[in-house]
């Protein structure tokens, strides 16, 4: 676990689960009373990525994210936006039936908005 920067048991239960479902390798566990060993069977040949294409889809994944975050902030800068909208729009509302209710107790048939 050390030569792959983990401390955690887990975080490395997480990575050959995820490796186990996404099928990038087979394996299966092999437990004895002091350790447990992960036997691969088969690894996913990397055919379609090169050694040399990681610093550029690296540099692309980036972009991507730097992007998403940009997205994300003007979304939420909309939410807060369509928040004041509706509580605006709900003191409007109150305010309609308060008057409504005082004409209606007074009697009057005119509602002013």
């Amino acid at each position: 676990m050390p030569s792959l920067g983990l401390t955690d048991p887990r975080a490395l239960h997480n990575i050959v689960t995820t490796g186990v479902y996404a099928r990038l390798f087979n394996a299966r566990v092999a437990s004895t009373s002091t350790t447990d060993t992960l036997l691969l069977s088969s690894v996913l040949s990397s055919r379609d990525v090169t050694l040399e294409d990681v610093p550029d889809l690296i540099q692309g994944l980036e972009a991507l994210k730097s992007r998403l975050a940009g997205v994300s902030t003007k979304l939420a800068g909309a939410g807060a936006a369509v928040t004041e909208s509706h509580a605006e729009f709900e003191a409007a509302q109150a305010k309609a039936i308060a008057r409504a209710d005082s004409a209606e107790k007074k009697g009057g048939g005119r509602i002013v908005l």
